[in-house]
């Protein structure tokens, strides 16, 4: 959409008008998806309070819909746009008393078990980037021990005992060295280096992601840019589909001046 584009460009108040005007145009498309896009593009123009109303408003749509990640989605606007002991609080009472709907921490409904592990494993790389690893292991724990998405396992390797660059890369060639999961080998490695404070370590790492990527992979350009203090080509749209739990990852490392 044009609103992407504005976006990649960073562009984002023209970003944030052309995903409203799409919204308007068609309020039902995608369950209000324009507007989670809208509310994104305006926060990083720095119109907060019309950030937060555009949320609210994607929320209120979502939340009629059922979505069963409209919690995860939440917590981790709340803990990105600046509220993160808001964001723990709700996906913690959500973990802990097993909601499906976590827009409200009274409803105790069964959580499902793949939306228990993704809140688990948030909530674990919160803690990593807070430098709580010992909060990060007990949370992946408290999520279960199936139900792993790529990205679940990547936070889950990352949460291990704090190392040296060298033992964090023959863990990863152990522990990791299944044929299912060379997938994601570099990029739990990448992750892991980062959140255990290697980040000039994690360069090289990166730069390996980076070249295996496709070259509509920005989010992986912007890590390896803002590890080298470069600036980066292009910002990547919000994507509903695919939650990018590691974004907040991207948003502590220092961009470019």
């Amino acid at each position: 959409s044009q609103g992407d584009v504005h976006f990649w460009f960073g562009k984002f108040a023209d970003a944030a008008a052309s995903y409203s005007a799409a919204y308007a145009k068609l309020p039902a498309f995608l369950n209000g998806g324009e507007l989670y896009k809208a509310a994104w593009a305006k926060f990083l123009a720095g119109d907060k309070t019309g950030a937060d109303a555009l949320f609210g408003k994607f929320r209120e749509t979502r939340e009629k819909a059922n979505d069963p990640v409209i919690g995860l989605l939440s917590g981790d606007w709340l803990y990105r746009t600046g509220h993160p002991e808001q964001a723990r609080a709700l996906l913690l009472e959500a973990l802990k008393k097993g909601v499906s709907d976590v827009k409200d921490a009274r409803d105790v409904a069964a959580t499902p078990p793949a939306i228990r592990t993704a809140i688990a494993a948030q909530l674990a790389l919160w803690d990593l980037l807070g430098g709580n690893r010992p909060a990060a292991a007990k949370d992946m724990a408290d999520g279960g021990t199936s139900n792993f998405t790529p990205a679940d396992l990547v936070v889950r390797f990352a949460a291990m005992p704090s190392a040296s660059p060298a033992e964090w890369e023959a863990r990863a060639n152990h522990d990791l060295a299944a044929p299912q999961l060379a997938g994601i080998r570099l990029t739990a490695l990448g992750y892991a280096l980062i959140l255990d404070g290697g980040k000039q370590a994690a360069i090289s790492v990166w730069e390996q992601i980076v070249k295996q990527s496709a070259g509509t992979d920005f989010f992986s350009r912007r890590i390896l840019s803002r590890l080298k203090g470069q600036l980066a080509d292009h910002a990547s749209p919000p994507d509903l589909a695919n939650l990018n739990q590691f974004a907040a990852v991207l948003d502590k490392l220092s961009p470019a001046k």
